[in-house]
C-alpha cells in the first residue's frame, strides 16, 4: 500500500502532463486572457497540484501571467502575500471596467481599497450579457492623505479645527466643521 502522496505523485506523472507539461511548466506559461478571475481559477487549479513552492515564486508567477497593464498597476503597491495580489489585480480590472464603460469615475488619490475593505465600485457579470453592470457604492468614501508639516500640525491645534481621538489601538484625526474622519491610524 502506497502512500497518499506517492499515490498523488504517481497520478500526476502519468495524467498531468497531457496538458502541456509538469504543473511548473503550465503555471509559468499561464497567460491571462480574458478576466482576472478566469486567470484566477486557472492558476489556482495549477497551484492546486503543487507542493513546496515557495511563496515568492508562486507571486512572481501569479505577477508573470497577468495582463501588463494590471500587473504593472499591482507592482505599485507592496506585496501582502498571493491572496494579497490576486485581490489587488480583481480591483484594478474591476476599475479599469468602470473606466472603459464611460460611468462618472473619480479616482481618489489611491487606487487601492479602504482599509474598511469596502470598494467604491461593484462590478458584476449576468450570463445572459456579455458586458458588466457597474454599481456606484455611495458608502465608499476615498481616503485623502497629506503630509503636514510640523508648524502646520501647531496651528491646526491652535484653531482646533482638528480634534484626536485616540483610543487603545486607533488614532483619528477628525474634521471639526465637518464632522468627518480625515485621518485614521490602527496599530498592530
Amino acid at each position: 500500500m502506497t502512500s497518499w502522496d506517492d499515490f498523488r505523485e504517481r497520478l500526476l506523472m502519468r495524467f498531468g502532463s497531457g496538458k502541456g507539461g509538469s504543473p511548473y511548466t503550465r503555471l509559468m506559461n499561464l497567460k491571462q486572457l480574458g478576466l482576472v478571475a478566469e486567470y484566477r481559477r486557472q492558476f489556482e487549479g495549477i497551484t492546486a497540484t503543487t507542493r513546496g513552492l515557495p511563496q515568492e515564486f508562486l507571486e512572481e508567477a501569479f505577477l508573470n501571467g497577468l495582463k501588463p497593464e494590471i500587473a504593472e498597476e499591482v507592482k505599485l503597491f507592496c506585496s501582502s502575500g498571493l491572496s494579497w495580489l490576486k485581490e489587488m489585480a480583481q480591483w484594478i480590472e474591476n476599475k479599469n471596467v468602470t473606466v472603459r464603460s464611460g460611468k462618472n469615475y473619480q479616482p481618489s488619490l489611491f487606487s487601492r481599497p479602504s482599509p474598511l475593505g469596502q470598494s467604491r465600485f461593484e462590478v458584476s457579470w449576468s450570463k445572459s450579457n456579455s458586458t458588466p453592470t457597474v454599481k456606484d457604492n455611495s458608502k465608499y468614501t476615498p481616503y485623502l492623505v497629506r503630509k503636514m508639516s510640523f508648524k502646520e500640525i501647531e496651528e491646526k491645534k491652535k484653531t482646533k479645527d482638528y480634534v484626536t481621538d485616540v483610543t487603545q489601538n486607533t488614532i483619528q484625526v477628525i474634521d471639526a466643521k465637518e464632522k468627518s474622519c480625515r485621518l485614521c491610524l490602527q496599530m498592530k
